[in-house]
């Protein structure tokens, strides 16, 4: 903004020999401050505190994460599925495996569904070929399963620390089917919801850790 003062010419004086600037006869002013300097110093100091903060923050997450190892496999070209035919009489199945996030119990009243997959088992649970149907389902925080048994407990190492996790089981008999279930308790498998019963995207740490506990939990208890 500017400001300007109106005066007899006589009562104004050049402030500095050829300068253009006017100040009054006999007054003796400061020396104008830089605030143009002052300002570009602060600002650099501001800009050269963030930088110096996402670089701390990106060597920060590269050391928490430094065991983590990632995988890339490249599908050069197609592959045709080998099919293998079975000849003779058809062999009815006497004990069947089943291990699925999704689940459904009917008699507790239990339901966590995110899609196709969960009306697929509740329709297995009642057509399936009569026979033991085993079931393996991680444990959800916010559903009520009744009374379980407890059954076993697994231990594995997940990121280079030993987990444990308890099983429990229930079982029930319809149409010929004798359908057992073990439901896997841990940490991190009861923090999640059944309105949300898949872990986010998987590039978070987190998710690759809850996949490994489940595979490697699945694979002791089918062993």
């Amino acid at each position: 903004s500017h400001v300007s003062i109106f005066a007899p010419v006589e009562t104004a004086v050049k402030d500095l020999e050829g300068s253009d600037w006017m100040v009054c006869r006999g007054v003796s002013l400061p020396p104008l401050r830089d605030t143009c300097k002052e300002t570009a110093r602060s600002d650099m100091w501001l800009t050269a505190g963030l930088v110096i903060l996402w670089i701390v923050r990106g060597v920060g997450i590269l050391a928490w994460n430094y065991r983590t190892r990632i995988y890339l496999s490249i599908v050069k070209e197609a592959t045709f599925p080998n099919i293998m035919q079975i000849s003779g009489p058809r062999v009815e199945p006497k004990h069947v495996i089943c291990a699925a996030i999704e689940h459904t119990i009917p008699e507790r009243g239990v339901k966590v569904s995110a899609g196709g997959l969960g009306k697929v088992l509740d329709q297995m649970l009642r057509e399936h070929p009569q026979c033991t149907l085993s079931l393996v389902h991680p444990m959800f925080g916010d559903v009520d399963y009744g009374e379980l048994e407890d059954f076993d407990e697994i231990r594995c190492v997940v990121d280079g620390k030993e987990q444990t996790i308890q099983v429990y089981t229930m079982q029930s008999e319809l149409n010929g089917i004798k359908r057992v279930w073990y439901i896997l308790k841990h940490e991190v498998f009861t923090e999640k919801v059944k309105t949300a019963p898949y872990p986010p995207s998987m590039t978070k740490v987190r998710t690759l850790r809850y996949f490994s506990l489940w595979n490697q939990a699945t694979a002791a208890l089918i062993r």
